[in-house]
């Protein structure tokens, strides 16, 4: 099974990774140079390598069929392409495990279509923003945020993960998340309205649905949380 919070908790374990770190060449580029390589190429200490992050993420999961395996931005969304996997349009709302590119040459105006020049990985939705874990970032792994839609987003790939896991939008403007189902439960947590959470277990409960969320280690009535 291909789940997007196994990739997304794959990524988190590289944050703060830097490419002088003595770990960088036995977690990136041996993982990476693993063979079969793309095209023959062998990635070096010189090189870019936030296409290779992603794909090294990929291959510590086990999940090579789906996270498509390079080192260079363009030929990596050309593949997700040549797979129908690739999304451009604007009004695309992502989802953690979602691989989002970024065109540093984007006007601005109308729909970004040049080469992609960085890509990471989406690791969480907060509202209307959303958090990438990028490798190569300042020669780093690091977290970004930016907003939905935001300017030099080329497009997402979206890889073919399973789809048991069930990811619900907020819909109340703040939400309280209980440290076990019902309204006497105590409160360990919230979430804000038109964040994307990760809901792993369902109890019915007096006619209602609660949900497990386990990023908050809490549950939240479901007559508040919506399908994406």
């Amino acid at each position: 099974m291909y789940k997007r919070s196994v990739i997304v908790s794959t990524a988190q374990n590289f944050i703060g990774l830097n490419e002088m770190d003595p770990e960088y060449k036995s977690k990136i580029l041996d993982v990476y140079n693993q063979k079969p390589l793309p095209r023959g190429y062998v990635l070096k200490p010189t090189d870019a390598w936030c296409a290779a992050f992603v794909s090294t993420v990929g291959i510590l999961c086990g999940y090579d069929d789906i996270i498509l395996k390079e080192c260079s931005c363009q030929k990596m969304l050309e593949k997700y392409k040549k797979a129908n996997r690739f999304i451009e349009n604007d009004s695309y709302k992502p989802l953690p495990g979602d691989i989002i590119f970024y065109d540093w040459n984007d006007s601005g105006i109308g729909d970004c279509t040049g080469a992609p020049d960085h890509v990471g990985i989406v690791e969480k939705i907060e509202g209307k923003y959303i958090t990438i874990i990028e490798g190569n970032n300042k020669n780093s792994v690091k977290r970004r945020t930016i907003s939905q839609n935001a300017r030099y987003v080329r497009g997402y790939a979206v890889p073919a993960y399973d789809e048991e896991e069930k990811y619900k939008r907020v819909t109340a403007y703040t939400l309280n998340v209980r440290e076990k189902p019902g309204m006497d439960g105590k409160i360990v947590g919230y979430v804000r309205k038109n964040d994307i959470v990760l809901c792993s277990k369902t109890k019915l409960l007096n006619f209602t649905e609660w949900f497990y969320i386990p990023d908050k280690k809490g549950w939240a009535s479901g007559n508040y949380l919506k399908d994406v």
